[in-house]
């Protein structure tokens, strides 16, 4: 029995394509999947261009957020900080008003003191009495105390007075304190030899210097005056 003949089948060439020729991704494959693969690009950019928006939206809405929540906040602390001061003027104002009225707070009232002095020496049966007012000082405070604009200012005042006894210098620096503010620095008594059987005659001289406190603010400068250059000189 003699061997089978050698079969040999050939897939035929393409048309347009001569046998045994490469085959072409450019030219066979390519305009196949190239819908696909624009579709698949212009995807890819419109995620991308959906992921980019999307973080900028989010980040421009955190911004918002916090501009509202910083808004808010500020608010809250100008309510509170309202809130605090009005309790504070309703607790304070009682005393504020005290102190205006016993002539701390304010100018001083150089006239006032002279009535003072003639109302003390009535009601103590006091004899003369004479003062003294030196000019007035703005005084440093240590530690610092927050006062606003109020300054705290004293003059030195040096009082003279002709006693009956000793009781009558503590009875007129009590009731001194009753119409002004003041600190006493010094007070010196001297008895007076006197040969006059009067009973009301005095036999004490006696001597305080005190300083005289008042709190107000720098006056505010008057339009078209003259500024002093030291002062000018000084601010600069």
């Amino acid at each position: 029995m003699s061997p089978p003949p050698n079969v040999s089948s050939k897939t035929p060439a393409p048309k347009g394509e001569r046998a045994g020729t490469p085959r072409s991704f450019a030219t066979r494959d390519l305009p196949i999947i190239r819908n696909a693969l624009i579709f698949c690009v212009v995807s890819l950019l419109i995620s991308i261009g959906i992921v980019i928006g999307s973080g900028w939206f989010v980040k421009s809405e955190q911004q918002k957020k916090m501009l509202v929540q910083s808004g808010r906040d500020q608010a809250r602390a100008q309510a509170n900080q309202a809130d605090t001061e009005r309790r504070e003027i309703q607790d304070f104002q009682p005393k504020y008003m005290q102190l205006r009225q016993r002539g701390l707070i304010g100018e001083e009232r150089r006239l006032d003191w002279v009535d003072y002095l003639q109302t003390i020496q009535r009601k103590r049966h006091l004899g003369s009495i004479a003062y003294d007012i030196a000019a007035q000082q703005t005084f440093e405070v240590e530690p610092p105390v927050l006062s606003g604009e109020l300054k705290l200012r004293g003059s030195k005042i040096t009082v003279k007075l002709d006693l009956l006894h000793e009781m009558d210098l503590f009875n007129f620096l009590t009731d001194l304190k009753t119409y002004v503010l003041y600190v006493p620095q010094s007070c010196n008594m001297t008895r007076v030899n006197t040969t006059t059987e009067d009973p009301l005659a005095t036999h004490i001289n006696a001597e305080c210097t005190l300083y005289w406190l008042t709190m107000s603010a720098d006056p505010a400068p008057v339009e078209g005056a003259p500024v002093d250059a030291a002062a000018a000189e000084a601010q600069q």
